[in-house]
Order: C-alpha cells, then structure tokens, then sequence
C-alpha cells in the first residue's frame, strides 16, 4: 500500500505497508500531518505518527493488538519518558517486542515508528506462552 488516504505521503519511494497472507511489514510512519505539518510539541507529533501507524494497521483490519514487533526512533533519547507515556495509550500488554533508539532524522522529525503486525493475532499469542 503506497499511501492511506488522509495521511502524508510517504517522503521517499516506499510504500508505507506490505503485506502477504499473515504478515503486514510497516515502513516508518510519523508524526505529519495530511497538509505536512508538524505538531510543535513532542508529545502531539508521537501521539500523530501513532494515529497514523494505527490508520495504516485498519486499512488492513488489523489493530495496535496485533502488532508483534517496532522499532521507535527518537531523536533525542532525553524524550524517551515522553514517548514511552503516549505509546503506552495506544499500545496495552502484553506489549509488543520494541527496540527503541535515537537518531537524526530527516525534514525536522523528531520521532518515527516501524512495525510488523501478524493477522489472527499469532504475534501477540506467542508472549503468553
């Protein structure tokens, strides 16, 4: 899937989400807005770039439940309490696997989401046993 509508496009050549018969893979997704606006506050750009990792999960029927693995991607690891407060609002346990990390990123974001999601919930099934 190359775009979701009402979302930003993606900022290079990628689509934002491939999957096959189990698995969607989910390319990096922030906090933009449709327009390309960024929120200025922190926070509001973690809470956006969620909101459009979840629209991107729907349009393939799935939900934040079915996620089984992200990587998050902060630019300045000082924020990491900001960022782990609102992803725990969309995010419920048992959590998915994460790997957190700080980087440069490109066009002024200061934060980015990447994901796998498994249909029927097979991801989530695994933390239980």
């Amino acid at each position: 899937m190359e775009t979701v509508e009402g979302r930003a496009l993606p900022g290079g050549s990628y689509s934002l989400a491939v999957a096959d018969e189990h698995t969607v893979y989910l390319a990096g997704h922030f906090g933009k807005s449709a327009e390309g606006e960024l929120p200025e506050r922190f926070e509001d750009e973690v809470a956006l770039a969620l909101d459009n990792f979840g629209a991107t999960l729907a349009e393939y029927g799935l939900s934040f439940a079915d996620v089984a693995q992200v990587t998050c991607v902060l630019t300045d690891v000082a924020s990491f309490a900001e960022f782990d407060r609102v992803y725990r609002t969309r995010f419920t346990a048992p959590f998915p696997a994460r790997m957190t990390y700080g980087v440069a990123l490109a066009g002024g974001l200061r934060f980015e989401i990447i994901g796998t999601a498994v249909r029927g919930g097979a991801g989530k099934a695994a933390t239980r046993a």
